[in-house]
């Protein structure tokens, strides 16, 4: 009962937080990092960590985490052009056990700043969906 506990709390934390990067008063929750400079000739590095209770439903594609990119035009945050995962790969979601990392990466062709967005459920939410935006960095 206390791991549920805990488990619907970090969900809250979850929900609660908006587009900032998740964490609690001890620097836990849902993370997504890269580097803050990346070159466009290549697909982009980025980090998921789970460090919550709860393991992580992740879309997937390929076997591989899905994230969104999203590009500042304007002063305001947009989806990127382009298609994360192509037709008939397999979109079956990734787990992300409580307190794991995995790696993942995606493509990006246009020079600007940008962010990732991570989409996911947990297995204690009952289907809610949560996210969590990445640091912001430039494509050039």
């Amino acid at each position: 009962m206390k791991r549920l506990l805990t488990a619907a709390a970090s969900l809250l934390l979850l929900a609660g937080c908006g587009t900032s990067p998740l964490a609690d008063e001890n620097g836990t929750g849902v993370r997504v990092t890269t580097a803050a400079v990346h070159n466009r000739t290549a697909p982009i590095p980025f980090t998921v960590q789970n460090g919550t209770s709860a393991t992580l439903l992740i879309p997937g594609c390929g076997g591989q985490m899905q994230v969104v990119a999203e590009r500042m035009a304007a002063g305001a945050w947009s989806v990127a052009p382009g298609t994360p995962c192509g037709d008939g790969v397999s979109t079956a979601a990734v787990q992300l056990a409580p307190g794991a990392q995995a790696q993942g990466a995606r493509t990006i062709a246009n020079a600007g700043q940008y962010r990732l967005r991570l989409v996911f459920t947990a297995t204690e939410s009952n289907g809610t969906s949560f996210q969590v935006v990445s640091n912001e960095f430039v494509v050039d």
